[in-house]
């Protein structure tokens, strides 16, 4: 997902309305990573993430959220598309 240097807020979240259900939005507004090690096997409260990340080959990724004096001004994504990954607690820490 890139929207561009733009808050990630109304512009970016309504670019993708129709595929980041409530779920992945919220979580990320509470400073919480998203970490997908295989997105063919997301549940199906994450099905419209599902068919997005599908859509562009992406196997696997970590969504870590960018918190500026506590609100979510945008993410870093990371994406694999080649393989999957499983993302261990130290990898994140580095991310981070």
């Amino acid at each position: 997902m890139v929207c561009g240097w733009h808050p990630f807020s109304e512009s970016c979240a309504a670019k993708y309305s129709d595929h980041l259900s409530s779920w992945w939005i919220e979580a990320l507004k509470k400073g919480r990573p998203i970490l997908i090690n295989d997105v063919s096997r997301m549940t199906d409260e994450a099905k419209n993430e599902m068919d997005l990340f599908k859509s562009q080959s992406i196997n696997s990724l970590a969504a870590i959220p960018l918190i500026i004096g506590g609100e979510l001004v945008g993410l870093l994504a990371y994406n694999l598309i080649k393989k999957q990954k499983d993302w261990s607690e130290q990898t994140i820490l580095l991310l981070q």
